[in-house]
């Protein structure tokens, strides 16, 4: 019986050995390495109910020093690690977290979490209704008065995000400028929430973002907005028309008795523009012809614009090719050798056209001898154009000039 324990204990022993020398062995050829692990891993949130919000700022990241073999080490990535902090059953409030990480490959050890706690400031998410007030930042025009409030449509918006931020909210405003208006009118404006001290809070969101504010205006007793009619005396010169006729202001506003004002026609005409043989546009400042005990607010003068334009007419031309630009030694004949020229232009300067005014020439500049298909030019005097020529393709042929010598005649011997 001694002689078998004594067999036995031999037999462990020199399987100890066996074991240890193999695990020394082994870490030898595959050691385990204790480090951080080179790449930061994500910051998971779980659990964060649906109207807490996280108030502040939390790491995006962490970094994990883990213990693992070296061949193990070597096939690790960043997806084979998961990094969180569990919200389960936090409330509105500051809160220090653990932050717990684990790894894919059950023989990865993680020794170590940086930072291992997290400081959460949590808040409730919440929404209520807040009350538009529209802030008008100028004035109607002179004769014109907002007549009653402006409206906003909706009138209260809701306006959500962290309590803190929406309790701070004191009103929504709508701010706006008439600018000029002389009617009533609807416009989409953008809502700022503000404080009570009127500073915008930062931070909420407001639904819809923008209201359809109604301002009503209207005009004044002793007020009247009247067309301007420009009067015009007298025709242009023979052979010119009138081609544009207008005024600024085209709007004035009328002040005077409201009697008086009441029944001025939606018009007022100027004092006669005398127009009488003009041949060209001119401007002219004149009054306007008012009703006794009525005055324009502002300038009682408006700028008349009259456009004066000759009347324009057409002619028709038959007018021989030339050439420009021949070498020496060269001629050249067209065909056809008269072309039609179609003229426009004011009356005035057609009737005045002479026919050695128009010149129709083809370029031959750089030709030597041939046939060419050439588009001749029509030269006018300034003011006149060209309609069309007709045909607008003319045949030259270019061709070397020879001069031949005449033979003297002789004189018979008497």
């Amino acid at each position: 019986m001694r002689k078998i324990l004594s067999n036995l204990t031999s037999i462990l022993m020199a399987l100890f050995m066996a074991i240890f020398i193999w695990v020394i062995a082994e870490r030898e050829e595959n050691p385990v390495i204790k480090k951080p692990f080179p790449q930061r891993i994500p910051l998971e949130v779980l659990n964060k109910a649906d109207n807490i919000i996280i108030f502040n700022d939390i790491p995006e990241d962490v970094e994990l020093t883990i213990r693992a073999s070296k061949d193990r080490w070597n096939s690790l990535s960043r997806d084979d690690f998961r990094a969180w902090i569990d919200l389960a059953n936090e409330g509105p409030g500051y809160h220090e977290l653990d932050v717990q990480a684990s790894c894919s490959d059950r023989t990865v050890s993680i020794l170590e979490i940086y930072p291992a706690r997290v400081m959460v400031r949590l808040e409730e998410m919440v929404e209520r209704e807040t009350e538009v007030k529209i802030t008008i930042l100028d004035s109607p025009p002179l004769g014109y008065y907002i007549a009653g409030m402006p409206e906003a449509s909706p009138p209260k918006v809701k306006v959500s995000g962290p309590k803190p931020y929406v309790d701070k909210v004191a009103e929504l405003i709508a701010e706006l400028k008439v600018a000029g208006a002389k009617e009533s009118f609807e416009k989409k404006v953008l809502l700022t929430p503000v404080d009570a001290e009127g500073n915008e809070v930062k931070g909420v969101t407001v639904d819809p973002s923008t209201v359809l504010v109604y301002v009503p205006i209207e005009q004044r007793a002793g007020f009247r907005d009247a067309s301007v009619l420009v009067k015009l005396e007298g025709q242009p010169a023979p052979g010119y028309r009138i081609s544009n006729v207008s005024v600024h202001p085209s709007l004035v506003t009328l002040v005077g008795i409201p009697a008086v004002i009441d029944n001025v026609p939606g018009y007022v005409e100027t004092e006669p523009v005398n127009i009488e043989n003009a041949k060209g546009s001119f401007s002219r400042r004149v009054r306007l012809n008012l009703p006794e005990g009525v005055s324009v607010l502002g300038i009682q003068t408006v700028m008349v614009n009259v456009e004066i334009k000759p009347i324009e007419g057409g002619i028709t031309l038959e007018k021989e090719v030339t050439f420009q630009g021949l070498e020496p030694g060269f001629d050249a004949t067209a065909s056809p050798q008269m072309v039609s020229v179609i003229l426009a232009g004011p009356l005035p300067k057609l009737e005045a056209l002479r026919p050695e005014d128009v010149e129709v020439a083809v370029n031959v500049l750089g030709l030597g001898p041939g046939v060419y298909k050439l588009k001749p030019k029509v030269l006018l005097p300034e003011g006149i154009r060209v309609e069309s020529i007709l045909p607008d393709t003319v045949e030259v042929v270019v061709f070397r000039f020879v001069e031949v010598e005449e033979t003297p005649t002789p004189i018979p011997t008497p």
